[in-house]
């Protein structure tokens, strides 16, 4: 599949950060479509900073988006951002960290169901979260490697909801 662990997705992420690609790949909904379930069934989440046209192509170029299948769980992801507590970037963005960083994350349902989080960093599952419905995460990563630019990115799954965020860039302050 295109987006498990170490996978195309990966793999081309990976060549952004080794400076082979000028610009990364995003994921938007229809990723792994297989031609399974309705096309319909999966969604593309935009964070807009203008409702206008003008403001979809912006979230759209910059990777601030995540893609939800099957909305069976009503999950929303709510943040999903890395900070050094002086810096912090969202979903397609690029930071420059002078501490380890801490990764933040919060998904909500309108259902009482566990949602399982896999952490990424540079396409590995460095974490695997079990929460319930609000429950923030926190995770300082004190094994982040300082190896030029980085990438974080998770999915989340519950009752059979899939979501699929874009990558946070990392890189150490040098």
């Amino acid at each position: 599949k295109i987006c498990q662990s170490g996978g195309i997705w990966d793999k081309i992420l990976t060549e952004y950060c080794r400076g082979e690609r000028k610009k990364p790949v995003w994921a938007i909904g229809e990723l792994e479509y297989e031609g399974g379930n309705a096309i319909g069934s999966t969604s593309t989440i935009l964070f807009v900073k203008e409702k206008n046209k003008y403001g979809v192509l912006e979230a759209l170029k910059s990777g601030s988006m995540y893609a939800l299948e099957n909305s069976s769980a009503h999950l929303d992801l709510v943040d999903f951002s890395v900070t050094d507590g002086e810096n912090k970037a969202n979903m397609g963005e690029e930071i420059t960290i002078k501490q380890f960083p801490l990764v933040k994350i919060k998904i909500t349902s309108d259902i009482n169901y566990p949602i399982e989080i896999r952490l990424f960093r540079n396409g590995n599952v460095i974490k695997t979260f079990n929460v319930t419905i609000d429950e923030e995460i926190n995770f300082i990563d004190n094994n982040f490697l300082d190896n030029g630019l980085n990438y974080y990115r998770i999915d989340a799954i519950s009752e059979g909801s899939i979501i699929i965020s874009n990558p946070i860039f990392v890189k150490k302050y040098s």
